[in-house]
């Protein structure tokens, strides 16, 4: 499910008195990129790729609102794969760029190319079945954004919004103050949404200190 980026304009509307809707809509995209990149909290596991002997290069699944901003996870076969940098891969598995000659196969590890690929380091020995989670943001062009953008961070994506729109120069909305006020509130929820994310949406732990005697 998804919502349109006018979802958003009831408690941003009024912080921008006078703005043409299109550039509330293009604020809005902004800021959702912007806090997708920095939270990761748009997690998706996606459907099984089937992967060959053929290849150790591959194509992201696509969506029409979303593109891959980082691969988070990899499991081959049941299998965990390490997802490495490009130049993690450069300094321990030799061999592994395309093009280049190597002897090796088999499946060590899997890294991102770009935002539309990946690549397996090495060629598999043989065909089998790959799961990967992905972090996703919003494409340049989407008109609709995730549930959770909404049901979980609607506040933060009207404050990234302002804080973009209030900077303006020359427009009868500008007000630096208040945009300093939604970019610090802004960061403030993308760095608690980057921190609940990696504690699995769960909750910090209560602390139990030791007892000694």
């Amino acid at each position: 499910m998804s919502k349109t980026l006018d979802t958003f304009f009831p408690l941003l509307v009024p912080e921008i008195p006078g703005a043409p809707l299109i550039l509330l809509r293009k604020a809005l995209l902004n800021a959702a990129i912007d806090f997708c990149e920095r939270s990761f909290v748009w997690l998706e596991t996606q459907a099984a790729y089937t992967v060959t002997s053929a290849s150790a290069d591959y194509d992201f699944t696509t969506t029409t609102a979303g593109i891959v901003h980082q691969l988070r996870s990899a499991e081959l076969d049941g299998t965990p794969l390490d997802v490495v940098t490009r130049e993690f891969a450069d300094r321990y598995f030799p061999g592994w760029r395309p093009g280049a000659t190597t002897t090796f196969t088999g499946v060590q590890a899997i890294t991102q190319t770009d935002p539309t690929s990946f690549r397996l380091i090495y060629t598999p020995a043989q065909d089998g079945e790959l799961v990967l989670e992905v972090a996703y943001k919003p494409t340049r062009t989407a008109t609709v954004l995730p549930d959770i953008l909404y049901d979980e961070y609607e506040e933060a994506m009207v404050c990234g919004a302002a804080a973009r729109l209030l900077v303006m120069n020359n427009v009868p909305w500008t007000n630096p103050q208040a945009a300093a006020i939604h970019a610090g509130r802004f960061k403030e929820m993308y760095e608690g949404a980057n921190l609940r994310q990696s504690r699995a949406f769960g909750r910090v732990p209560l602390r139990v200190d030791g007892q000694f005697q």
